[in-house]
């Protein structure tokens, strides 16, 4: 179990695009589903003080859920990161999208479509 969390939250090296989408899709439904025990953020937005707030005021037990949207979110990130670092592009553009909820999601849909430099 360590060296699969080891393997999605590593910031170093690459990822190929099989590998990638494969790793992103569960994580991306995973976030979905743990943010779905937040009420509210639509009211507090996308943005992350208002996840936050969101899973404060969510529903009972949603605290639990807080790690895993975590680790997926953060799971996300490198593996945008590392799929940028396989395309040859400026790891630099995953900072705004890791900014906005939404936009990290559509990042990852477009990071996904980049060709690997090999």
């Amino acid at each position: 179990m360590s060296e699969i969390f080891n393997k999605i939250i590593s910031f170093s090296g690459t990822i190929d695009r099989k590998t990638y989408w494969i790793i992103v899709i569960p994580m991306w439904i995973v976030n979905l589903l743990s943010l779905d025990n937040a009420r509210f953020t639509h009211i507090y937005g996308g943005l992350l003080p208002g996840l936050i707030k969101g899973f404060i005021y969510g529903r009972m037990g949603s605290e639990l859920m807080i790690p895993i949207f975590w680790v997926s979110f953060v799971g996300m990130i490198s593996l945008s990161v590392r799929r940028l670092r396989d395309a040859n592009i400026s790891v630099w553009w995953v900072l705004p999208a890791a900014m906005h909820l939404n936009i990290l999601w559509i990042a990852c849909i477009v990071f996904g479509l980049f060709p690997s430099r090999k």
